[in-house]
């Protein structure tokens, strides 16, 4: 398929997409972007029918599109997508690196949630951001789908939840900052293994029990959805705070 079949197909499955010249040249100002999906003029004019156009398409994050992307850059990040990124659709970049997609619950952009010895890491596209996308091709190199979206996405994974919970540690884009307390809702269903997430993390950072009791308290009042009763949170805090001692 052509770059325009693919922003066709990007666009008609309800991610805004905007067309690019390289990779940090977009055809067009593309904020107005996020508020609302290009026209079929506008698409045509980027990729026109008899071919020529943009040899790039990006794909716009956040709330329009309902996407977030966790973008891994370089060679130590490319190497842990499988074990970060499972069940996400996965694409590769040029760099050696990639792109997993997620559904959007609320992120903004953020840089480096995690980092890696080599300089590279994992940055979050969210509100604000794009991601270049297959298959576009500049002098670079090409872009590629490794596993192709089937579905629904799921929900960003328990670690990046909990790093972009405490962006404080964590510098944002200059464009954007991460919501404070994560980005967005913790369902009903998810509830303990996000608490469960937090709670290791603390507990490998040297964080005190009542460190990580006060802070499981202030997710599930911020960002559960319905938060837990002062009766479930208690009984869930008395399993969680008896394995500390076991992961500590």
């Amino acid at each position: 398929m052509s770059v325009r079949n693919f922003a066709y197909a990007y666009r008609d499955g309800g991610w805004s997409v905007v067309g690019l010249w390289a990779k940090d040249r977009p055809a067009v100002p593309w904020k107005e972007l996020q508020r609302r999906a290009p026209t079929d003029i506008e698409l045509d004019t980027w990729y026109p029918p008899d071919g020529g156009g943009c040899p790039g398409v990006a794909i716009i994050t956040g709330k329009l599109s309902g996407l977030t992307v966790l973008d891994f850059d370089g060679p130590t990040a490319a190497l842990t997508v499988d074990e970060l990124a499972p069940g996400a659709a996965i694409a590769r970049t040029p760099s050696g690196g990639a792109h997993a997609f997620y559904r959007w619950s609320g992120e903004r952009n953020a840089v480096r949630v995690q980092r890696f010895s080599d300089g590279g890491g994992i940055d979050v596209r969210g509100d604000g951001g794009y991601v270049v996308a297959a298959p576009s091709s500049f002098a670079s190199g090409g872009y590629a789908w490794v596993r192709l979206p089937r579905g629904p996405l799921p929900s960003l994974p328990f670690w990046a939840l909990h790093a972009l919970a405490h962006d404080e540690d964590h510098p944002t884009s200059g464009r954007a900052r991460v919501r404070g307390r994560g980005g967005g809702p913790i369902l009903g269903g998810e509830r303990h293994d996000t608490l469960v997430a937090i709670a290791g993390g603390m507990v490998k950072r040297g964080c005190s029990t009542t460190d990580v009791e006060a802070e499981l308290r202030d997710v599930n009042a911020s960002r559960c959805s319905p938060p837990m009763t002062d009766a479930e949170l208690r009984t869930e805090l008395r399993g969680i705070l008896s394995a500390t001692v076991r992961w500590s």
